[in-house]
């Protein structure tokens, strides 16, 4: 049957990556729900999907990494097969294993410039790349949860708050002042503004 943007996910955790992605040469991470579950250590709640991001300029070569995959271009709840060749990559691809039928992975890109991250939906909001990964024991590279939760702000549902009320404690100050810095830019009216400190000296390019 053809893939249906209503079709099940997998239930895929990020212990299952590194032998899914074997074939994948570039680098990859675990981003979403399950990226702050790394960070704390442990399964909070149930994830729908199993986010992973790359750099936006690798997109193409970790799609074509993916032999015996169906890739869809997944944009305002609808999907679409990603053409091919792919010129250019667009920002939410869900990835299947051929024959299955339910999504396995969202992939979600993130652009670099520089060596610097920036934030896709405000490029002035940025920093070194280097600073928006880190890796678990596992060996598992993640999204940090300042980034991860600065994504989630846009609309924040049940859960995002539940992941907010839990992650907000492991944080140290570098980390909530950035994300209080970019909240008050991107989302000023945003409620966890209240629990973050209030406006540093410094602003979000400063390394």
């Amino acid at each position: 049957m053809p893939a249906t943007p209503e079709d099940p996910w997998s239930g895929l955790t990020p212990a299952d990556l590194p032998s899914l992605l074997d074939e994948v040469r570039i680098e990859w991470w675990v981003g979403g729900g399950w990226a702050l579950d790394l960070w704390v250590g442990r399964e909070t709640r149930g994830h729908g999907d199993l986010d992973v991001g790359c750099r936006l300029c690798d997109v193409v070569a970790f799609v074509r990494s993916l032999d015996g995959w169906e890739s869809y271009r997944a944009e305002g709840g609808r999907i679409s097969p990603l053409p091919r060749p792919l010129a250019s990559p667009p920002r939410g691809i869900w990835l299947r294993r051929s024959g299955r039928d339910a999504w396995d992975i969202q992939l979600m890109p993130e652009e670099e410039e520089a060596g610097r991250w920036r934030y896709r939906r405000d490029r002035t909001i940025e920093r070194p790349f280097s600073e928006v990964i880190w890796r678990h024991e596992s060996g598992l590279l993640a999204l940090r949860p300042e980034v991860q939760l600065l994504y989630k702000a846009k609309d924040i549902r049940p859960q995002d708050q539940a992941d907010f009320d839990l992650v907000l404690p492991t944080l140290d100050a570098a980390a909530t002042d950035w994300l209080a810095e970019a909240l008050r830019k991107t989302a000023p009216s945003c409620l966890w503004l209240d629990r973050l400190p209030p406006l540093a000296a410094d602003g979000l390019g400063a390394d």
